[in-house]
C-alpha cells in the first residue's frame, strides 16, 4: 500500500482502517493536515446513468455510475457534479470512501471523485487486481489441521 501512496501521491489511509483519533476523540495532527482518514477504492465504469437519457426517468439532475470494483463487488454510486459530464463507460475511477461528516457513525461517502486515464489507470487497477489475486490464493490454500501432540 505504501508503494501506491508514494507512487501516485495518494495521501491518507488507503487500507481502510478509518480515522485515527486521540483519547478524547479528536483527530490527530496528521488527520487534520490531510483532511481526515482518506480512503479511495478504484472501480471500472460499467454503465453511466444520466437523467437526460431516453431510457431514464429521473427525479433529479444527478448522475450515477455502475462500477465493477477492484474487490469484485458491483456498486451504483453518485458521480461528483464536477466530473459527471466527462465520465464514460470503461474508465477507471476512484471512489471516495471517507466518512461522511453528516452522520455520527462512520458512513462512507460513496462518491465517484476522480477519473483515471492512461498508464496511471492501468497501473492502479493492476496493482489492486494483483492484491485481490493474492488474497484469493491465500484463502484457497488448505489450512493444516492442528496435530494433537501425545507428548506433554
Amino acid at each position: 500500500m505504501r508503494v501506491l501512496q508514494k507512487e501516485f501521491g495518494l495521501k491518507g489511509n488507503i487500507r481502510g482502517r478509518g480515522e485515527k483519533r486521540d483519547s478524547r476523540g479528536r483527530k490527530n495532527a496528521w488527520e487534520k493536515e490531510n483532511g481526515g482518514g482518506c480512503m479511495y477504492h478504484p472501480g471500472k465504469v460499467v454503465e453511466v446513468i444520466r437523467p437526460s437519457e431516453k431510457e431514464v426517468v429521473s427525479s433529479d439532475a444527478s448522475v450515477q455510475a455502475v462500477l465493477d470494483m477492484w474487490d469484485e463487488n458491483i456498486n451504483t454510486l453518485d458521480v461528483s457534479a464536477k466530473i459527471a459530464p466527462s465520465i464514460k463507460e470503461g474508465q477507471v475511477v476512484l471512489v471516495d470512501y471517507r466518512p461522511d461528516e453528516k452522520f455520527e457513525a462512520p458512513v462512507p461517502r460513496h462518491l465517484v471523485a476522480k477519473i483515471l486515464e492512461g498508464k496511471k489507470a492501468k497501473k492502479i487497477w493492476n496493482a489492486y487486481a494483483e492484491m485481490q489475486e493474492r488474497k484469493k490464493r491465500r484463502a484457497a490454500k488448505p489450512q493444516p489441521s492442528p496435530v494433537q501432540s501425545y507428548i506433554q
